[in-house]
């Protein structure tokens, strides 16, 4: 435990990947036994993210490249032949050049343009190598692991092979194959692969499934970055073209005028932006109608940083381990929820994204999450600070984003009508409290209308803890209004943080002040340090944060992240009772 905690330590500072996995015959035995179950293991691996070491095995799992469903054996023979087939695939496509130069001279020629000749695969070949190199060459440039010679030229054969063997070509130009941001893609895969390293004796499962030479590495993110690309990913750095029609030339008097070649143009309806379309103008809408309008009005086009968010997952969003993290639950939800990409599906822009959201179910609600969490930031910028900050994003936990999105799924699902979803509908002892008129915000020059929270609102009136929340809300505010449901629900996780912090103090003079039953008879020791709640206090504070969390959900009110926050809370209370 103590070398572990050293190695991670030390993997913190450096980001040195090999340095990740240390003593994983013991834990890898114990964690895929005979016994092994996906669906069990999945919980785990979910739970327990940061800490997991076998995350380059989960991944194959999700994506596909292995079958969690065989034995370790079956594994193991799966790994060898994916990367003899890349190692074979790598050799094919890439010719020597000791081979064009045993061949006819009027065949093989450099400044020959004949079809067969190997010279003119040659140059396309480097074209491609050279596009490649100039997107890798500064990826991820800040990380130890990606400053290696080695690592950079692994990472452009990867993408190399891949372009050759999957991507599309235009008129025997491969460089079109590739598209810039496939490199972020497969950087992470990779280092994650680097990662996860076994150094059993050779020959046993774990060393041969974490291998850690460069041919394996090399196998395995070519394996595990085409599978991905499978999962509709290609469609996402899709660009459509079609001919454009030259107009009819003019008449003159020596005759038809020469007509313009026509001119090949990005088609205006790809896979992705009708993607972005969708996130912007119908999830975000149901979700946060106040924020989604005050975009329109002030001209955010959602491309301009959805496009980079869904094709890169996120990936240029968040430090490399955060993405780590991020791609993780991406994956595993996409597995236990997600409908495999089949691209026999009609190949029409809308269908393609629907296939495309469908195969990971949670990243369009990771986008929507990401936007609502900077909502206060968004709500007093024009035009050029809501790009700047959509982005530029800022840092952010990773799981209070994945909660929301994964909220933000369930109340999609259970179909609230669009009236209770508004990001400003409030709830009230009836239910909905109907919204005031609009009034000009004086934040935005293009007359935004600012919802006032009602006055008599009071989401926790039944609650003890209220009475010991209201002096301070009307010391701070000067009344005894407490404001909208997410500055309430704020303000309970603070009474409740500063009770675990008094020994539960706050909790019990609540209680008492509530309630007119005598005291108890025994004294109430005096707190030393921070021993925390009692036990009974623990469990009696649970059940009320859970009465609460079923009342948010009842009312329609739209606020994920504090009931994240809130079921984070209980989970807590519940383990100290």
């Amino acid at each position: 435990q103590v070398v572990r905690g050293l190695v991670r330590i030390a993997c913190r500072f450096s980001a040195a990947p090999l340095l990740a996995v240390m003593a994983t015959p013991a834990a890898f035995a114990e964690t895929f036994g005979p016994n092994f179950d996906i669906n069990a293991a999945t919980r785990s691996f979910t739970g327990s993210v940061e800490r997991c070491s076998f995350k380059r095995l989960f991944w194959s799992f999700y994506l596909g490249a292995y079958d969690p469903k065989k034995n370790v054996e079956d594994w193991r023979q799966q790994a060898i032949a994916n990367r003899e087939n890349y190692i074979d695939t790598r050799d094919r496509v890439t010719p020597k050049l000791e081979a064009n130069l045993s061949m006819d001279a009027n065949i093989s020629n450099p400044l020959a343009k004949t079809e067969n000749n190997p010279w003119s695969e040659r140059f396309k070949n480097e074209e491609l190598m050279q596009e490649i190199w100039k997107d890798v060459e500064r990826t991820y440039s800040e990380v130890p692991f990606f400053m290696e010679s080695n690592t950079r030229k692994s990472l452009q054969r990867v993408l190399f092979v891949w372009c050759k063997e999957h991507g599309a070509v235009e008129n025997g130009n491969y460089a079109e194959a590739y598209r810039q941001g496939m490199n972020e893609l497969a950087a992470v895969l990779m280092y994650v692969v680097a990662s996860d390293v076994c150094t059993d004796t050779a020959g046993s499962a774990c060393s041969v499934l974490l291998a850690g030479d460069e041919d394996a590495i090399e196998g395995d993110c070519y394996t595990l970055f085409a599978s991905l690309m499978d999962t509709g990913m290609s469609e996402m750095f899709a660009v459509c073209r079609v001919r454009r029609r030259p107009a009819a030339a003019p008449k003159s008097a020596i005759g038809e005028l020469p007509m313009r070649e026509p001119v090949s143009v990005p088609q205006p309806e790809t896979s992705v932006l009708v993607r972005c379309t969708d996130v912007f103008e119908k999830q975000l809408k149901k979700s946060d109608r106040a924020l989604q309008s005050h975009l329109v009005e002030n001209d955010v086009a959602p491309q301009l940083f959805l496009l980079r968010w869904l094709r890169l997952l996120f990936a240029r969003e968040f430090q490399l381990q955060d993405t780590v993290v991020l791609w993780s639950h991406l994956f595993a939800d996409a597995y236990t929820r997600g409908s495999p990409y089949s691209s026999a599906c009609p190949k029409t822009a809308q269908d393609v994204a629907k296939a495309c959201a469908e195969a990971m179910p949670l990243v369009n609600f990771v986008a929507v999450a990401m936007i609502r969490h900077i909502k206060s930031d968004l709500m007093n910028e024009d035009n050029s600070g809501c790009l700047q900050r959509l982005m530029k994003y800022k840092p952010a936990r990773v799981s209070a984003l994945v909660a929301s999105a994964v909220e933000l799924r369930r109340i999609s699902e259970l179909g609230v009508p669009d009236s209770l979803r508004g990001a400003r509908s409030e709830l009230g002892p009836d239910g909905p409290l109907s919204a005031p008129k609009p009034t000009p915000s004086r934040a935005s020059g293009r007359g935004y209308a600012r919802v006032p929270p009602p006055d008599d609102l009071d989401l926790f009136a039944d609650d003890p803890l209220s009475a010991a929340r209201k002096p301070a809300a009307k010391a701070k505010t000067g009344s005894g209004r407490l404001g909208s449901v997410k500055g309430q629900v704020k303000d309970f996780l603070t009474t409740v943080t500063s009770a675990v912090g008094e020994a539960g103090g706050a909790l019990r003079e609540a209680a008492e002040q509530k309630s007119s039953a005598p005291p108890p008879a025994v004294p109430r020791p005096a707190p030393v340090g921070k021993p925390g709640l009692l036990p009974s206090e623990a469990r009696d504070m649970s059940r009320r944060v859970s009465d609460i969390v079923a009342r948010l959900q009842q009312s329609g009110v739209d606020v994920p992240m504090e009931i994240a926050d809130l079921r984070k809370l209980q989970e807590e209370l519940a383990a100290r009772g």
